[in-house]
């Protein structure tokens, strides 16, 4: 074991006197990048190369955070226009109870869209969240072009 971390070390100070210690920074900020991006979609939807972050507040007891991520992910993928409104008008998606029986809202005058809590990850639920969430992304733009 020890021979194995002597053979380490010389490689790494081979490393460092070739490239001035460029290569490992680079390796190590690669790696640390990679796990700050992990960390940060456990509680939200990140995508560092469209700079999305959307923070998602669900219901642990009545819904479920990953359908809201296929949601947003399906709108990635099949409506660019609206994955860019999204992403420019649209703060945080929460799973919290709207009036009436509507399968979600908008705050006015915030950045927030708010869904009805469930549990049901089938695609049919999805779908009806990729509506709920691109129709409110829009109430929030129009707010805020007109403000």
């Amino acid at each position: 074991m020890n021979l194995v971390l002597q053979k380490l070390k010389s490689v790494f100070l081979k490393i460092k006197t070739k490239s001035g210690g460029y290569l490992l920074k680079l390796f190590f900020l690669i790696v640390i990048l990679t796990i700050s991006t992990f960390l940060i979609n456990l509680f939200s939807y990140f995508d560092p190369f469209s700079f999305c972050y959307i923070g998602i507040d669900n219901d642990i007891v009545k819904g479920n955070q990953s359908s809201i991520k296929k949601a947003i992910i399906l709108i990635k993928k099949n409506d660019p226009e609206d994955y860019d409104v999204l992403c420019k008008y649209v703060d945080t998606v929460a799973e919290n109870n709207c009036p009436g029986l509507a399968p979600g809202c908008y705050i006015k005058g915030s950045k927030i869209v708010l869904l009805s809590p469930t549990q049901d990850e089938s695609a049919l639920a999805v779908v009806t969240r990729v509506q709920t969430i691109k129709k409110y992304a829009y109430f929030s733009k129009n707010f805020w072009d007109s403000w």
